[in-house]
């Protein structure tokens, strides 16, 4: 993994994972912490100015497909080809929730600005919204155009999930509709 300053064109970092690849990647709010997942299904943790390996954490069986930090940068949620999704303390070093019902490879994840709500987005084109305290689910949204390849949260409990088709779909947790519908330009 290279990092980069974009304004001055400059090599930050090389973060070397021992020949493994890194398929997942995320910075902490102010640059100095890096978390990568990796083709073994192990979470790292970075020094970014140092390009120093902090942490490592095995969870996942396969492959990490995707990782998030908080804006704190103390915890994570990773998802994997293991069709889970994992909330990880970084100071604990462990992960502390488990979120399961997926039943293939879990392509994107988000975590919200306070840490309350976990989401996830999979290939079996589903996206579910998790409690982030009790791993309650919340929310399950299915997909009629296949994979969901994208997922976010928003501000006043909505989330958005992109698919197969490149549309981008609105929803609120607390219905059972679509808000808005965003449909690909290239379609």
């Amino acid at each position: 993994v290279i990092v980069w300053d974009l304004p001055q064109k400059t090599r930050v970092a090389t973060l070397a994972a021992d020949g493994v690849k890194q398929t997942a990647l995320a910075l902490s709010a102010d640059g100095r912490r890096a978390v990568t997942g990796g083709q073994d299904g192990a979470l790292r943790v970075w020094d970014v100015a140092e390009a120093r390996l902090e942490r490592m954490l095995a969870g996942h069986a396969g492959a990490m497909r995707a990782v998030a930090l908080t804006p704190d940068g103390r915890r994570v949620v990773s998802g994997g080809d293991d069709a889970t999704a994992r909330l990880w303390d970084l100071a604990a070093g462990a992960a502390t929730l488990r979120f399961e019902g997926h039943a293939q490879a879990v392509l994107a994840v988000a975590i919200d600005a306070a840490g309350a709500r976990v989401a996830a987005a999979s290939a079996d084109g589903a996206a579910r919204l998790w409690d982030a305290a009790t791993g309650a689910e919340l929310r399950k949204v299915d997909s009629l155009k296949g994979p969901f390849h994208a997922v976010a949260l928003l501000a006043h409990g909505q989330f958005a999930v992109g698919a197969d088709d490149g549309a981008i779909r609105l929803f609120d947790p607390e219905g059972r509709e679509r808000m808005r519908y965003f449909p690909s330009l290239n379609r």
